[in-house]
């Protein structure tokens, strides 16, 4: 079977404004409101031409791998866009951004070709070599650290994040750390970097929403970060890490049967299944409580948007939610959870309630 795209051009030329845009965004090209798809389209091809190391630093080992299986299948696949597959949906994704790749669903199917060219493969060739591949394990690796990072702490300087990548992460060097932090895609959209005096500090991406970046040397003063080992970073660096999930889990069955309100249902997990519409509301609130310098203003809009039916009083509910959250680590506390004694609870004026919060973020 032949190349159905012999060339990057001819690839480029199924992709959006959009999807060109996202792509020169994420090779660093500069391009003008103005101008017209074939130009875009000229400026992202002589960019995959250009830039092939760019873009083996913005992929995953797992992208990578995809991109090997679609060479050797002569430059298409077949995926199942089932929702259990959503790891490799990810890398068809992530390849899309870049318009390395492109698609062609069938919704009834749940079914989607995938295609690359010929000419990119040609490009990108020796960046598929099994050597390249185990590398772009170890940056993944890195990058889950950084996310783990974010996780507990929510804002740090980058010289203790790079630090904690360093210790943890068979000594990587600044340029290789550096490489990760500012190309991987795994990493896109989840942090930012501000200048707070002398210091660059690494936030996540919606830290600003409860904290007041002036306080953040403050709680470096009387907190300390929590210590954490490999293990504690890359665990949390897994998208579906849960603290203490047997807890977790424990507290979703003892109110299975509470029913959300219709308001929730509808502006927040249209999209959801059903009988999965709670759990999602509570992971929802417990990463929300986490993050918040008031996590009992969370639990109480948890509790204002169900109904309980349970044969537990709602005291005895609310007294275990309220043990689960107090065991988790929060970012007002650098890591540490309530449980662990910080020295001094912070008071913070800056307080986002969940409605507010849920106005300008959609979970779903």
């Amino acid at each position: 079977m032949n190349f159905r795209y012999k060339t990057i051009r001819e690839l480029l030329l199924n992709c959006e404004m959009e999807d060109l845009a996202i792509a020169l965004d994420h090779f660093d090209e500069e391009y003008r409101e103005e101008e017209t798809q074939e130009d875009l389209i000229e400026k992202l091809e002589n960019a995959q031409k250009s830039y092939p190391a760019e873009a083996f630093y913005m992929l995953s080992q797992e992208d990578l791998a995809l991109l090997n299986t679609i060479k050797k299948a002569n430059g298409m696949i077949t995926v199942d866009m089932n929702e259990e597959n959503h790891e490799l949906m990810d890398a068809v994704d992530r390849l899309m951004d870049l318009c390395i790749v492109t698609s062609k669903s069938d919704v009834e199917s749940e079914l989607a070709d995938v295609f690359v060219s010929e000419e990119f493969l040609s490009v990108f060739e020796s960046y598929l070599e099994p050597e390249r591949r185990s590398f772009a394990g170890y940056l993944d690796e890195a990058a889950r650290m950084v996310e783990g990072a974010l996780y507990y702490y929510g804002a740090l300087p980058l010289e203790k994040l790079f630090e904690l990548v360093h210790t943890n992460h068979g000594n990587m060097d600044f340029t290789f750390f550096n490489r990760v932090l500012s190309y991987k895609l795994t990493l896109d959209g989840l942090y930012e970097s501000v200048d707070i005096g002398e210091t660059e500090y690494i936030l996540a991406a919606d830290y600003q929403d409860f904290y007041d970046l002036t306080e953040i040397s403050m709680k470096e003063k009387l907190y300390g970060y929590r210590p954490l080992t490999r293990e504690e970073l890359l665990q949390a660096g897994d998208p579906d890490f849960i603290e203490n999930e047997e807890e977790f889990m424990d507290l979703y069955l003892s109110m299975e049967e509470a029913e959300v309100s219709e308001e929730l249902t509808e502006d927040l997990f249209y999209q959801v299944p059903e009988e999965v519409i709670l759990l999602m509301f509570l992971n929802f609130t417990m990463d929300l409580a986490r993050k918040h310098p008031h996590p009992e203003v969370i639990v109480e809009e948890f509790f204002s948007g169900i109904t309980l039916s349970q044969k537990e009083s709602i005291k005895d509910i609310r007294k275990r939610f309220m043990d689960y959250v107090n065991k988790v680590a929060r970012w007002s506390y650098l890591g540490h959870s309530f449980d662990q004694h910080p020295k001094k609870k912070m008071e913070n004026k800056n307080v986002v309630s969940m409605k507010a919060y849920i106005g300008r973020k959609n979970p779903s």
